[in-house]
């Protein structure tokens, strides 16, 4: 926030600045504390609106912009900070072609996976969700597999899914559409959905066995 008005150039070195802190961040928003969160947003929305303000004068003075705007890439970005708490839509096709819409599984608990048949760290996580799908299924909860191999390669995609004999549904990711909605710069978010719709975020697989206990405790 300093940094923001101290020269000329400010408009366009902020700019690029905010923009190599959101991508190179060394820690994710999801792995802070929930005040740490609330501080985050409210800092970043006042970024925002300065940013906003720099952007009308920058144009009004016919100065040039190395891009057409860094305003529309921080509210995305700030749109994202927001999430948890809220109803996000997912639709798309499944590997085999059927439309499918999140709305379908409202009243159950549903953790997203994001992979590709190259991400060893997606596919590690296997096993983990199918020892949970196993526990809770019966009770409510599912996996919905967010497939982001391009769609060329669905032959290769439903191999490995007949090989791996996963009890979920995965959707083909196209053009990283949802992938890009629940991930910034170099860190993809792990959250679920719960029985109401909503987004919550979780860090790592040992919180969310924790979250889902939770859940499940009277079920």
């Amino acid at each position: 926030m300093k940094y923001l008005g101290v020269s000329d150039n400010s408009y366009d070195n902020a700019g690029h600045w905010i923009g190599n802190m959101i991508h190179y961040s060394p820690v994710p928003f999801e792995q802070c504390t929930p005040e740490q969160q609330g501080l985050f947003i409210d800092l970043f929305q006042q970024m925002v609106a300065t940013m906003e303000t720099m952007e009308k004068d920058w144009k009004d003075a016919g100065k040039p912009m190395n891009d057409n705007s860094y305003v529309k890439p921080l509210q995305k970005y700030l749109d994202f900070l927001r999430m948890p708490g809220t109803v996000v839509p997912i639709a798309g096709k499944t590997v085999d072609g059927e439309p499918f819409d999140i709305a379908q599984y409202r009243g159950k608990v549903v953790v997203l996976h994001t992979w590709a048949t190259w991400c060893a760290p997606c596919l590690r996580r296997i096993p983990m969700l199918q020892e949970l799908h196993t526990q809770y299924h019966d009770r409510g909860f599912e996996v919905l597999g967010i497939c982001y191999n391009p769609e060329a390669e669905a032959d290769k995609v439903r191999e490995f899914l007949d090989k791996q004999k996963l009890p979920w549904i995965s959707l083909f990711d196209k053009d990283w559409e949802i992938l890009n909605r629940f991930s910034h710069g170099n860190s993809t978010i792990e959250c679920l959905i719960d029985r109401e719709g909503r987004v919550v975020f979780y860090r790592t697989d040992e919180e969310l066995k924790g979250i889902l206990e939770k859940l499940f405790v009277e079920k």
